[in-house]
Formats: structure tokens, sequence, C-alpha cells
């Protein structure tokens, strides 16, 4: 079905009107970055923990136990 500006824009307004759509919008630049950075963090952190565990592992492995009351892991 070809429909068109004025048939599409009063069935999108139905449909809205309906709850069959929702309404959206397009993030700004500014957010953009802030969502990039928040999840670069979190993969940094997610990286960091994996990388303790493993020289924990390897340590362990040699007989040799980081002090507990050091907080680097």
């Amino acid at each position: 079905m070809h429909l068109n500006g004025q048939a599409r824009r009063r069935l999108l307004a139905e449909m809205l009107a309906l709850g069959q759509i929702t309404e959206v919008r397009v993030p700004t630049r500014e957010q953009e970055d802030l969502q990039d950075l928040s999840r670069l963090r979190a993969t940094a952190a997610k990286n960091l923990a994996h990388a303790c565990q493993y020289v924990n592992a390897i340590l362990f492995r040699h007989g040799i136990r980081y002090p507990k009351e050091t907080k680097w892991t």
C-alpha cells in the first residue's frame, strides 16, 4: 500500500493514539558520548577484574598468597 504524506501522518497519529507504536527520540551527540564512556568504563572494570583473577590464579599455582589486607584485587 502506497500512502501519501497526509495519509501516512493520519495513520501514524491513529496508531500512536491506540498505543500500537511508541514515541522515540534520537539521543544527542553528547548523550551518545556519555553512553559510550559508560560502556567503556564498565568494560575496563570487567577486564581489570579478570586480569586480577588471572594474576591471583598464577600466584596461587606457584604457592604465593597475596596478603588479604591489600585491596588490589
